[in-house]
């Protein structure tokens, strides 16, 4: 059973021998455990094999919790599932459930998790509560111990207890005694000790993740409730949570942001209390280095281009359920334009747009520190908390640090609100002088912090391997004390995340440091915070963009080791790449993992497939008819042997032949209206290659909407017109430029040298002109510039907007294309599925279907995997929309048909309601 959880796959294991920490601890073996079964055998394992067992999510840890040299046990498929409870005020799911989707799954009714980490997009609510995550406005208020409703937990013993039922203190009891007695044992002695008493409250009363949360033996009595306290914060090392259940806050969707600037970090943080007490949930602090990281952004406001050496900001942000609230505490913080400590300020933005424009500027500090770094340098991010009143002291003391070990480089910024401040450095650990520079400066840091401050080394990270060794120093031994006899009582073997959180080398945190060798220029930046992995349709299938990366660095350390010439890499690292650069959305640093395999595919490519690639773009007319031959064939091919019997056959035909995979979904042919239409009208309507050879792409219904709008087409339906980018995809960049470049000049003929509006009917090629722009000629990317290229969606909502709609009452799903996201069109997409349906359903995360172009037909197991994978914010739906027709062909994988937004307006703009 052991044999059949694990993987021992060399490639597999070095991927996961990273995290988004600095360590690198290659794993024995691999575990994907299913079910809380499989986990008790891995248990079971551990402890016979006398090795460590550590339990990985998101893999967005900044502190090593998530790597290890025993097990891994990764948790993904079958570990995020979730429901919504009375109406939001309580959200129960497994560990793997992603926070975003937590949130955008509670949106609905008004709520969202407390926690608000700057990971949450990836960051899944198992490490939120194994690691105690707070994030920018959830304070301690807030934060995953405050919320914790209640668990399923997995004992090192393999005893399961559910700390929810109202039985469990009884079960408790019964089932582990020793355990049982021995936390209240605990509780008892901690509230004896009066010094202990005030420590702990003293700790608790701000942001402090270093060690075990023992104020849960002060807040909570009965066993149970301990237990559940305790494990929140405890990264692994006192049990597996395979359940949780959290309360819920709400939403506080009205909002106003500010950007106050000051001559010294001091003025800034002699405000911040006031601001506190202003109401104000988010007072962020941006140091001067802050500042000049960002200082390109064009958003950036024009003051602080004055700012002096010694200036900092404040970022603030007032959260209210109503908007009566709000200006309530607007009116309140008027007295702020009187404070003699701000030089400059923007007004109070209230619209969004505005506010995004602030926020981003506070977003894109790591991004921009972690794109200047040092080539073969890793990026560090620390946190640390200080008490209000030391805040400016301890900032400056911190600064001081940074000079004083020549961090140049290095920023600070943070949740002034609560004391807690980041600061970002890059460090080189290829060179033993590089790394005792480190270490002095950890020593000095730790010292500065908890020696001169009395203040937290972790704030809301976690304590991971970076400061296990630090964790006595912080606590003292009567705490530290107290921390050994809980992970001695709850895992008596340690074969739960050894030596994380607590660890008696005081060299442990500079063991095992990973080296991050250059790769590739377009890679190079990536820091490895597993940020692209939600939205990678071939993770959990092969690799992640980080996984890809990583694997390629890899190589370069060990040109000759296991992933030389292995075909299974081959295919794990490139074949299964999508390559649809959704990645560089949700990348930090921007790096398009996409384009970088392109190129690998490129340099890959054998003369005779350079050669056919060329003949396939020199001959696309011909190829065109002899594709859409071939589907019409094979669809009537499959009315008589059945869609399954022909499906099974083509996939034999591609695993042994490397053909693409036939759909029922793919359909054949043209469609009768749209070829008949050749009036010149005011609008160009370009069909691209994918609907000329496959027909669909709800063109017929279209003409209707059309016609219905008073809207004239001028369709165009000419053989070898293509973007290029089925040669792109491919590495093929020769050929998909001259593609491209003959595209843009007949779209420039036919839209009277980009006088008319050109509508291309598939969302990727209307896109894709844009993304392969790099390589054209000045003459060719003026005349693309000039064009005035509409994807499918802003014709839907011109047509939309001039017809009578009467919208679905029934809940249809809607699917905004990778294209629409990175061209900023999912928001237009959402407007025109509102218009169409009165209870629209959307993915509860941006991702992609796995088609990507026509990757998905010759690695149908791509879109198998993508489309399995996608949740959704309903169920029971039976219709889907899109406006992508090879994404309608990955999607109906699902069991539900999709079709083309065109349908569903044409449905909704006829005289008779819809259904």
């Amino acid at each position: 059973m052991f044999d059949q959880l694990i993987s021992r796959d060399w490639a597999d294991r070095i991927v996961h021998a990273h995290d988004a920490s600095v360590y690198r601890m290659i794993p024995r073996s691999v575990a994907r455990p299913r079910s809380i079964d499989d986990v008790r055998v891995l248990l079971t394992a551990a402890r016979e094999e006398h090795t460590g067992l550590t339990f990985r999510t998101g893999g967005t840890s900044l502190s090593g919790q998530a790597v290890t040299n025993g097990i891994l046990v990764v948790l993904a498929s079958g570990w995020d599932k979730f429901s919504v409870e009375q109406d939001g005020l309580f959200l129960t799911c497994g560990p793997a459930l992603r926070g975003a989707v937590a949130n955008a799954a509670l949106a609905r009714h008004g709520r969202r998790i407390g926690p608000d980490p700057a990971s949450i997009q990836a960051a899944c609510l198992g490490g939120i509560v194994a690691n105690n995550a707070s994030g920018m406005c959830c304070g301690i208020e807030e934060n995953s111990y405050q919320t914790i409703a209640g668990m399923k937990v997995l004992l090192a013993s393999g005893t399961l207890l559910d700390t929810r039922r109202a039985d469990c203190e009884e079960v408790f009891r019964s089932s582990e005694p020793a355990l049982y007695s021995g936390l209240l044992r605990l509780r008892d002695k901690i509230r004896a000790s009066a010094p202990l008493v005030d420590l702990i409250r003293r700790k608790a009363s701000g942001k402090n993740t270093t060690g075990y949360t023992l104020q849960a033996f002060l807040d909570h009595s009965t066993a149970s409730d301990i237990l559940t306290h305790l494990l929140v914060g405890s990264e692994g090392t006192l049990g597996f949570i395979a359940e949780i259940s959290m309360r819920t806050v709400p939403l506080r969707p009205h909002r106003a942001s500010a950007l106050l600037s000051f001559d010294s970090l001091e003025s800034a943080c002699e405000v911040t209390p006031r601001l506190r007490e202003l109401g104000f949930s988010a007072v962020e602090l941006l140091d001067y280095a802050s500042i000049q990281a960002i200082r390109d952004y064009p958003q950036l406001p024009k003051f602080l281009a004055e700012m002096q050496r010694e200036g900092a900001c404040l970022l603030v942000q007032a959260q209210e359920n109503d908007d009566g609230a709000l200006k309530a505490v607007l009116a309140d913080a008027g007295e702020i334009s009187a404070w003699r400590q701000i030089q400059n300020r923007t007004d109070f933005f209230s619209d969004n747009r505005r506010q995004a424009e602030l926020w981003d500027l506070r977003k894109g500090i790591f991004p921009a520190v972690g794109a200047r770094r040092a080539s073969g340098t890793s990026v560090i991010i620390e946190d640390v908390a200080f008490q209000l009143r030391d805040l400016a002291e301890g900032t400056k003391a911190l600064r001081s640090l940074l000079n004083h070990y020549d961090y140049q480089d290095a920023v600070i910024y943070g949740h002034a609100r609560d004391g807690n401040l980041h600061f970002i450095l890059s460090q080189n650990f290829a060179e033993m002088a590089e790394v005792r520079r480190y270490e002095r400066f950890i020593d000095d840091m730790v010292e500065c912090v908890v020696g001169r401050f009395g203040g937290a080394l972790k704030a809301e990270h976690g304590t991971g391997r970076n400061m296990a060794p630090f964790v006595e120093r912080e606590w003292g031994s009567e705490a530290y004390c107290v921390m050994r006899e809980i992970k001695t009582l709850l895992d008596p073997e340690n074969i739960l995340n050894p030596g994380v959180l607590l660890n008696s080398n005081p060299r442990v945190h500079l063991e095992n440091l990973k080296q991050t060798p250059l790769a590739d220029p377009e890679i190079d930046a990536c820091i490895e915070c597993g940020f692209c992995e939600p939205v990678c349709p071939s993770q959990g299938l092969t690799l992640s963009p980080r996984g890809r990366i990583v694997l390629q660095r890899e190589k370069m350390m060990n040109p000759a080791g296991p992933a030389a010439d292995s075909q299974a890499v081959e295919y794990s690292q490139i074949s299964t790449c999508a390559a649809d650069g959704l990645c560089a959305k949700a990348c930090p640093v921007g790096i398009n993992t996409g384009t970088w395999v392109k190129k690998v595919r490129a340099e890959n490519a054998s003369r005779a497939q350079k050669m056919l690639a060329g003949l396939l773009a020199d001959e696309l007319p011909a190829v065109e008819k002899s594709m859409s031959f071939s589907l019409q064939t094979l669809k009537k091919t499959g009315e008589i042997l059945g869609a399954t019997r022909l499906s099974s056959a083509t996939r034999a035909l591609n695993s042994a032949l490397g053909l693409p995979v036939w759909s029922q979904h793919m359909a054949g042919g043209s469609p009768a209206l749209i070829e008949k239409s050749a009036v010149e009208g005011e609008i160009v309507l370009l069909r691209s290659c994918v609907t000329r050879t496959m027909g669909g792409g709800g063109e017929d219904a279209l003409l209707v909407c059309a016609q219905r709008a008073g809207v004239v087409l001028t369709v165009v339906s000419e053989a070898g017109i293509c973007c290029g980018q089925p040669w792109s995809s491919k590495g093929f960049s020769e050929q998909a430029q001259n593609k491209l470049g003959e595209w843009i000049d007949r779209c420039f003929e036919l839209t009277q040298q980009g006088a008319l509006p050109l509508v291309v009917d598939n969302s990727p090629c209307a896109f894709a002109p844009f993304e392969e722009a790099h390589g054209l000629s000045e003459e060719l990317r003026q005349k693309l510039n000039r064009l005035q290229i509409w994807d499918p969606v802003d014709l839907a909502l011109h047509l939309a907007r001039r017809l009578p709609l009467t919208p679905s009452i029934e809940a249809m799903r809607f699917f905004p294309v990778c294209s629409q996201t990175k061209s900023g069109r999912a928001d237009r997409f959402e407007e025109l599925a509102r218009m169409l349906c009165k209870n629209p359903v959307f993915p509860l995360q941006s991702s992609c279907c796995g088609m990507a172009g026509d990757r998905g037909l010759w690695f149908p197991e791509l879109s198998a995997n993508a489309t399995a994978k996608m949740q959704w914010a309903g169920e029971g739906e039976t219709r889907g929309y899109c406006t992508s027709r090879t994404c309608e062909i990955s999607l109906s994988q699902s069991g539900i048909n999709f079709e083309s937004v065109y349908v569903a307006l044409e449905t909704a703009s006829r005289t008779s309601p819809s259904g």
